[in-house]
């Protein structure tokens, strides 16, 4: 770096001669050049360029220039052994509430590099090396808000980079598991409900590997924060539509798992729209013979809550049943359960009573 850039830079690193933090974020943003311009000037100034100190003056210059860095620049593997120091202090500084409070949400940008940190490396979370890591510091900062992004941008980088699923799903499940097993030891505390609505996020990025029995010991232990308030949140959404996906393959642990989402619930569900994913893990369970059982009761569930589009489903789901259960001739032509479920609608629904919720 030319000794005249040096120069100009250190004026605008000293306090007395540039007080203005907008400024200062600047070095935060451009970090990565300074790095590849001269990473040895760079290694000499980081303390000025976020100061360790706690007034309120290093603070916020600090949080300036960091802010600035995680919102203008991605995940650097080369940068992370130089930076750790500054991370770690970052996370005491977000776990206070120090941060810069913005549409543009410097927690996400942080949160997705301690996650890719954590997806990239090799280190095992029970080992010394784990419990000292990045990842484990942000989660065991007891701030729910941090958590939950955390489990957010875990699911983010999944979602985003299906290529390097096969490595990053083993660790992603990995956290998710010690994360429920710490929900566990603090008896579901409703804390965990978001963090926990997140880590469901990761159900749709499951790999073939996984099936209903597999993730089943995970998959209970959403149940207590997902069917906690009496409406739908993204975790439900997300056990939901994982379930409908595998359905078909298992109708029987699926239909049984949908039932056991509603038989756990602490409040009764006050929505009133059903998506598509509800009706076709219903209508293929009740299809089935092993599974039409759970599929009926939990229709008579729906029904005892009032709620109106399974007492319709209710009546199409008895009608089928007992064409379906007579003697079968040769060559019958079994009409599919849709049809009679629309029939019924078409017939019924000029006769509905009003049910007051």
């Amino acid at each position: 770096m030319e000794a005249e850039v040096k120069h100009t830079l250190d004026l605008k690193l000293n306090k007395k001669h540039d007080s203005s933090r907008a400024v200062h974020s600047v070095f935060g943003q451009y970090l990565i050049w300074l790095y590849s311009l001269d990473n040895q000037w760079l290694k000499g100034n980081l303390e000025r360029i976020f100061p360790p100190g706690s007034d309120d003056e290093s603070v916020w210059f600090y949080v300036s220039a960091w802010d600035a860095y995680v919102l203008t620049n991605r995940y650097r593997p080369d940068l992370i052994e130089l930076l750790r120091p500054q991370y770690a202090q970052a996370i005491n500084n977000i776990s206070r509430g120090h941060l810069i409070k913005s549409h543009l949400d410097s927690a996400n940008h942080f949160a997705i590099h301690i996650a890719f940190e954590y997806l990239m490396s090799e280190y095992e979370l029970d080992t010394p090396l784990g419990q000292s890591s990045l990842i484990v510091e942000f989660f065991t900062k007891r701030h729910q808000r941090l958590r939950q992004k955390a489990a957010w941008a875990v699911w983010r980088i999944c979602h985003d980079n299906t290529i390097n699923i096969s490595h990053y799903w083993p660790r992603a499940r990995a956290l998710w598991q010690w994360r429920s097993m710490e929900a566990s030891i603090s008896n579901h505390s409703p804390e965990f409900n978001e963090e926990m609505e997140n880590f469901a996020q990761l159900l749709l990025v499951a790999p073939e590997t996984e099936s209903l029995s597999t993730l089943r010991p995970l998959m209970e232990g959403l149940l207590p924060h997902i069917g906690r308030n009496e409406y739908r949140n993204f975790g439900w959404d997300s056990v939901e539509k994982y379930l409908s996906t595998q359905v078909e393959k298992d109708p029987v642990k699926a239909i049984q798992f949908y039932r056991l989402m509603y038989d756990r619930r602490t409040s009764r569900p006050r929505w009133f729209h059903h998506p598509d994913e509800s009706r076709k893990i219903i209508e293929i369970a009740a299809e089935n013979p092993r599974s039409r059982e759970d599929a009926l009761a939990l229709i008579d569930l729906f029904a005892r809550w009032g709620i109106m589009s399974f007492v319709i489903f209710t009546n199409a789901f008895r009608i089928n049943t007992i064409i379906i259960t007579k003697p079968i001739k040769e060559r019958d032509v079994i009409t599919p359960l849709h049809q009679y479920v629309d029939r019924v609608i078409s017939l019924t629904q000029s006769h509905l009573p009003s049910i007051s919720l």
